[in-house]
């Protein structure tokens, strides 16, 4: 491929440098023959696979605590007695309790422009909630600005996006529990997400993004937010929703089935960053032949 420098030397402008089409197709470029082309694709290849199938075993594996929570404590298999409550029946021993008293709900950081600096630190952003719930390590940007201490996030905990760009309404109310972001050592918050925390460790956090994940929540949620173009969620959408209260045995008897899933989901992560950085440390590298496929490494050519 053509060199840097190279390509520099056809740039117009001062601020901005612009390198015209025609200029563009003039350029002279080394390629690998077609047979080495073909293996090299199958390389890349390889690990693009891979990393996919590892997504697909990850999205499986939440949707398994999604799944297992549903069951036990919004369809209540097990519960042979229910009782009408005001959200429907619940079993006879539950109680109907506000989330406020077990749970705290703090907003995050807002920012400037000039606060985006690299450096060990970065901001969750909206982006980082994937649409319909879900962590998105690609979404934060790096920070340099002030914090509090409350709006660092720990891998583990739960964020909330409070406000929502979408048609849809598909981001708003909707959890996300964090996980390891290399390179970073330090997580915080921005002003568009909640990071919500059990009081005293009442709740294991695998109960609590189970209950933040709930189709009954989000509904919650989209009735407390307001806006037209942008929605923005009330700071009493949080404390305000009712939920039935399990026994602490049955929330501790999910939670010993549910972490093992979210720390797998947590370890299929780490290898996909792992194969991120060989796919794209290797493809400058077989691309400029540094590193050769040999013939028949894949097969037939």
């Amino acid at each position: 491929l053509a060199d840097r420098e190279s390509i520099k030397r056809f740039a117009h402008g001062t601020t901005h440098q612009t390198v015209y089409f025609p200029e563009v197709k003039a350029f002279n470029v080394l390629t690998p023959p077609i047979d080495e082309q073909r293996r090299i694709v199958r390389v890349l290849a390889a690990l693009d696979d891979k990393i996919e199938s590892n997504r697909r075993i990850a999205s499986t594996l939440e949707a398994m605590a999604a799944a297992l929570f549903r069951a036990r404590f919004v369809d209540f298999v097990g519960c042979n007695e229910l009782v009408e409550s005001e959200i429907g029946p619940i079993p006879r021993s539950w109680e109907l309790v506000e989330l406020g008293r077990f749970v705290t709900a703090t907003k995050g950081r807002s920012y400037r422009r000039a606060d985006l600096k690299p450096g060990d630190t970065a901001l969750l952003t909206l982006k980082s909630v994937r649409r319909g719930g879900g962590y998105f390590a690609d979404g934060v940007k790096p920070f340099a600005g002030d914090y509090r201490p409350e709006q660092v996030v720990q891998p583990g905990e739960v964020i909330l996006a409070c406000t929502d760009l979408t048609q849809a309404a598909e981001v708003i109310g909707r959890p996300a529990r964090v996980q390891v972001t290399p390179p970073y050592k330090t997580l915080v918050a921005s002003l568009d997400l909640a990071v919500v925390r059990p009081i005293d460790g009442h709740f294991p956090s695998s109960f609590l993004l189970g209950l933040l994940g709930s189709n009954r929540f989000h509904e919650h949620a989209r009735s407390h937010a307001n806006g037209s173009t942008v929605l923005h969620l009330s700071n009493r959408a949080v404390p305000d929703f009712t939920f039935p209260l399990p026994p602490m045995r049955d929330i501790l008897s999910f939670a010993s089935a549910a972490d093992p899933l979210f720390a797998l989901i947590d370890k299929v992560a780490e290898m996909n960053r792992r194969l991120e950085q060989i796919r794209d440390g290797l493809l400058p590298k077989l691309v400029s032949g540094q590193v050769r496929v040999p013939e028949g490494a894949f097969g037939t050519t």
